[in-house]
């Protein structure tokens, strides 16, 4: 006999976002972008709904006029740290070249002895306290390109199945907002907040909306 009964759309197979979270979740995420802040909102929730140290977002739009931003979510911001990823740990990235879309921790590209002997590791993140790095990247089709992170600390653990699993339930909602805010960019349809500050490419430093140099 044939099963009339109508199929139920599968939810990203893992995910423990409750339809509660996941409203509140894209609330702050499409009303923020014409915020005063655009993103802080949503990275805030992120950094709660991770139990996450800090959490970063790096935008990349595809015309000059629009520019690109650095948003950032954490209990304190460091200069010294800032300066140090932008003169020369970026270039040390262990997730450079990640496939668009696809949700990775630290085990997934390198082992653990690899990771703990690394420069970026042993110079950078272990004196911040970072331990584990949940790592997106999100390309728009018309061109914006979104890098996100999320870090814990040694204390809280590493993240699980679960966390990527609601981190790749949250991804196509990423890939919709950063379209639009190509567009409200190249529109002209900024936060007043928006500033000429050239940009910021440390993934742990403070929160700023720029006009990116590409």
């Amino acid at each position: 006999m044939a099963d009339n009964r109508p199929h139920r759309k599968k939810s990203v197979q893992g995910a423990t976002i409750s339809v509660t979270e996941l409203g509140s979740l894209l609330e702050s995420l499409y009303a923020g972008l014409t915020g005063a802040r655009p993103w802080q909102a949503f990275l805030d929730r992120l950094r709660a709904l991770f139990a996450a140290q800090n959490v970063s977002l790096t935008l990349r739009f595809p015309s000059r006029e629009a520019g690109g931003a650095v948003v950032f979510s954490a209990d304190t911001y460091m200069a010294e740290a800032e300066q140090a990823w932008n003169t020369h740990f970026f270039a040390l990235d262990p997730f450079e070249g990640l496939p668009p879309e696809q949700v990775c921790s630290i085990g997934d590209v390198t082992s653990t002895r690899r990771w703990r002997q690394s420069e970026v590791y042993r110079d950078y993140l272990r004196p911040l306290g970072i331990e584990h790095i949940l790592a997106l990247e999100v390309h728009h089709p018309d061109g914006a390109q979104c890098r996100l992170r999320i870090t814990r600390d040694a204390e809280t653990g590493d993240f699980d199945q679960r966390d990527k699993a609601n981190l790749r339930l949250l991804t196509p909602h990423i890939r919709i907002a950063i379209g639009m805010q190509a567009r409200l960019s190249h529109l002209g349809v900024l936060a007043p907040a928006a500033s000429r500050h050239r940009g910021l490419s440390c993934p742990w430093a403070r929160c700023c909306w720029t006009r990116a140099a590409k």
